[in-house]
């Protein structure tokens, strides 16, 4: 099947897309927020893995990941520590080492980095990281409460309810 891909219907309503005629209104609604941190994070040993998780959760509005997007932003921020890791040991022994027979051949990192590198750029895309997936969201904001204290707490109720 050919063409762009179907964008969620909260996708849409953030960018101001949205048309009531063509919105599932069965969509499955995802209402829980990312709290905690998944085990398998816990339980490596990679402290890279749970500093870009902290990072990315302290620098996206309130609200933005759900629980269900923890596999995904988990799978990024690994994805981006073994990018980083790759990087690294090219850094370290160049893009060309010698195979076992003493010949030059590329440095196994410069396919890992690649590889990686082109995942995290998809799932960042995916979970509007990256400056071009930000431009397409608009952060909504919950209505200010009014503030209901003063002496005319009891006489608005009335004067909103008249006809």
């Amino acid at each position: 099947m050919g063409g762009r891909p179907p964008k969620p219907t909260i996708v849409k309503e953030i960018q101001g897309t949205l048309r009531k005629g063509r919105t599932n209104h069965a969509e499955p609604v995802p209402n829980q927020n990312i709290d905690e941190i998944p085990q398998p994070i816990l339980v490596a040993k990679v402290k890279a893995v749970r500093s870009w998780w902290d990072q990315i959760l302290a620098d996206s509005p309130e609200g933005m990941f759900k629980a269900m997007d923890a596999d995904l932003l988990q799978g990024h921020c690994v994805a981006t520590c073994i990018a980083e890791r790759a990087a690294a040991r090219v850094f370290q022994e160049g893009d060309m080492v010698a195979d076992k027979d003493g010949n030059k051949v590329e440095n196994p990192s410069v396919k890992m980095f690649s590889r990686m590198f082109a995942l995290t750029i998809r799932s960042a895309s995916a979970l509007g990281l990256t400056p071009v997936s930000r431009t397409r969201i608009r952060a909504i904001k919950e209505p200010e409460k009014e503030d209901v204290s003063g002496p005319w707490v009891n006489v608005v109720p009335l004067v909103r309810n008249r006809k």
